[in-house]
């Protein structure tokens, strides 16, 4: 296995010393522009996370509401039909 210090060097010799700092420059601004671009795809992430968390606690606090109020419904519905007198109740339904 080559170390790095092996492939520079066997590299510098090929390419000649201005050609090996020129490609080395832009090699590390292109490794600083991929740092930058990639702290601004976490930094989405961490936003879009954020958003989908929120959006789950309103759906969880939608579902309760809503299974609350159905059956909050169900027994204010048994209760009107257990209170009403029967001749209060429409023909046929009792």
């Amino acid at each position: 296995m080559i170390t790095a210090e092996a492939k520079e060097a066997l590299t510098r010799s090929l390419l000649g010393d201005k050609d090996w700092e020129e490609k080395r420059h832009q090699l590390l601004l292109q490794k600083m522009q991929l740092e930058m671009e990639r702290e601004k795809l976490q930094a989405r992430l961490a936003e879009q996370e954020e958003r989908l968390g929120r959006q789950t606690e309103q759906l969880r606090q939608s579902r309760l509401h809503h299974s609350s109020s159905a059956t909050q419904t169900r027994r204010l519905q048994g209760q009107s039909q257990r209170v009403l007198p029967i001749e209060m109740c429409p023909p046929g339904t009792v």
